[in-house]
């Protein structure tokens, strides 16, 4: 009965192991094939532009406009036709300078959570992809935009957005943050980078309103939390287009972080 017992625990003791060594392998696959496939991706449809401005604009040192002038020749250009070919629901391209975060942003018709568990091309993965919802405009316009994206150990996705935007030297070389849309380019200059709880922003707040926005925009500034990069000089003003990245806070997937930044 003995012998019995603990070939029956070393028989289940096999096939957790067995388990949880698939579970990591293809965790693994998941991770290398989302990276190959989004540098696939990024060779298919951004392309280098002749005299680019080696910043990824934003003002000269010597000048403390807020806004980016209209002759501006942005590092790369995104062919969204190929994009949307991939994928009809891409809406825009995100580019993070000084970090691997460039990669396209989704935009499902009718499933708000498509994109938890599928990557751009639609295959399940547990890793999914960057998306936008419904609540939000395809065209950025709205007062306040909220991509998702979860926080992969790997850096995949937004992976690397905490870790990057805590750091007082590494916020600085990625604050002016680039979106390619069908019809222009944008620059954001991020302004606040703190954690925050899971409440819903947009379906919670109405942003039209400037007492909201403003009310908003005063709690993300009084943040007194340890982890918080603040830049009052660069906040926004009711009428500004603010964009949230949003993912996991790290330790705590119960809370978020978010990372706000101001169109220039």
């Amino acid at each position: 009965m003995k012998k019995k017992l603990m070939l029956a625990a070393a028989f289940v003791l096999f096939a957790l192991a067995g388990y949880f060594m698939y579970e990591l392998i293809s965790r693994q696959y998941q991770i290398r094939k989302a990276e190959s496939d989004n540098s696939q991706l990024r060779e298919e449809v951004m392309s280098e532009n002749d005299g680019f401005s080696d910043l990824r604009p934003g003002p000269t040192e010597d000048d403390d406009s807020t806004t980016i002038s209209g002759d501006v020749t942005y590092r790369y250009s995104v062919d969204f036709d190929k994009l949307q070919e991939r994928n009809p629901d891409a809406c825009a391209w995100l580019d993070i300078p000084n970090t691997d975060m460039s990669f396209p942003i989704a935009q499902h018709p009718e499933d708000d959570t498509y994109y938890l568990e599928r990557n751009f091309s639609g295959q399940k993965s547990i890793y999914g992809a960057a998306y936008i919802e419904l609540c939000n405009n395809r065209d950025f316009n709205d007062p306040l935009t909220v991509i998702y994206g979860h926080d992969i150990s790997h850096g995949q996705w937004f992976g690397q957005l905490e870790t990057i935007f805590t750091d007082p030297e590494t916020f600085e070389k990625s604050k002016d943050i680039i979106l390619y849309l069908p019809s222009e380019t944008r620059t954001y200059r991020v302004f606040a980078a703190l954690p925050y709880s899971d409440v819903h922003l947009v379906n919670t707040n109405d942003f039209t309103k400037k007492e909201v926005f403003d009310k908003f925009i005063k709690e993300i500034l009084e943040s007194r939390n340890i982890n918080s990069i603040l830049r009052p000089e660069d906040a926004p003003e009711f009428g500004d287009k603010v964009l949230v990245l949003e993912t996991c806070l790290k330790g705590d997937y119960s809370n978020r972080f978010l990372v706000l930044a101001r169109m220039r």
